[in-house]
């Protein structure tokens, strides 16, 4: 596991992701065999930790905006028939997401970082 910082960032919507540091996904994006043709994603690299759903306990909306925190990644690229990822892991989220009255995660046991896709567009 490596560790790494991001920044909390609120919206649009009822959205929240942490920034991660364009850098770490760069270098993982370029482990990709370029057979694939995978391509970036659209948005900036980020941990999506509220997406999809409304926190039950909007009076801690954007409390944490701007807040700084550690996270820890795996290094193994995972893919499925569209996308490729790295799977991240970060108590400080789950806490934000328990307070807002949301499960500690909404899928599995931990987040991701997209690294790109291979979507034919």
């Amino acid at each position: 596991m490596f560790k790494s910082k991001g920044k909390v960032i609120y919206g649009p919507e009822i959205r929240a992701i942490l920034s991660v540091d364009k850098g770490l996904s760069s270098y993982y994006f370029s482990l990709i065999p370029k057979y694939y043709c995978c391509k970036w994603q659209l948005y900036p690299p980020h941990i999506s930790f509220v997406r999809n759903e409304t926190p039950k306990n909007m009076k801690f909306w954007k409390k944490y905006s701007r807040e700084i925190v550690e996270f820890e990644y795996s290094p193994t690229i995972h893919r499925d028939e569209t996308y490729f990822w790295i799977n991240a892991y970060c108590e400080r989220l789950c806490d934000i997401r328990l307070e807002l009255g949301l499960p500690k995660f909404k899928y599995g046991t931990h987040f991701h970082i997209t690294l790109g896709n291979v979507k034919k567009e």
